[in-house]
């Protein structure tokens, strides 16, 4: 790969991380393997959602995305048996 090329993937890579917002949420709910699978599958169905990250002992839940809608996130978290709080 040239350096030219590289150097231009770089960037874009760069610029694609700064268009990307994060949100930390506080979550509350079941925490078996199947109830968290749930949550994620019902999370990956929102608009703009890229990755998550969970951490229900601490009762956080991280949404980084592009354009994603806090009453959507809420709502996928309700649908999988979740309450946030935003």
């Amino acid at each position: 790969m040239s350096e030219l090329f590289q150097a231009g993937l770089e960037r874009v890579e760069t610029r694609r991380r700064a268009a990307a917002m994060t949100k930390t949420y506080r979550i509350s709910g079941p925490k078996d393997e199947v109830a968290v699978d749930s949550l994620k599958d019902e999370l990956s169905l929102v608009d703009g959602t890229h990755e998550v990250e969970l951490d229900l002992e601490a009762g956080h839940l991280t949404v980084v995305g592009f354009t994603f809608a806090d009453e959507d996130i809420v709502q996928a978290a309700k649908n999988a048996g979740y309450v946030i709080e935003i």
